[in-house]
């Protein structure tokens, strides 16, 4: 699922800058990803988006904390923000949002 904001007000996001988002008139683009995997604990949401660490500890689940830290610098390096929210045992949802127009990097 993915929206986009014509009114540049519509959102009050942190950009890669650290200037919100709609304060620089961008025209915004979110996306929305959800699961039902194993969830997070809104503790752990930070944490996830860094290289190697995983929202569980248990060695029977895979993965080596990878995946979320390279969307993060992929959307981080276009401009936009990912965040992520959710309870242990029910899913996660994660939202993108990007600036419809290229940033100056």
């Amino acid at each position: 699922m993915s929206e986009s904001h014509d009114n540049p007000n519509a959102e009050i996001v942190k950009g890669g800058d650290e200037t919100p988002m709609s304060l620089r008139g961008d025209k915004l683009c979110r996306i929305t990803v959800d699961d039902n995997g194993i969830g997070i604990d809104q503790k752990d949401v930070e944490r996830i988006f860094t290289v190697f660490e995983k929202a569980h500890i248990r060695a029977d689940l895979p993965g080596d904390g990878l995946g979320l830290a390279t969307c993060r610098k992929i959307v981080t390096r276009h401009g936009g923000v990912i965040s992520a929210d959710g309870e242990p045992g029910l899913g996660a949802e994660f939202t993108i949002v990007l600036p419809m127009t290229p940033t100056d990097d």
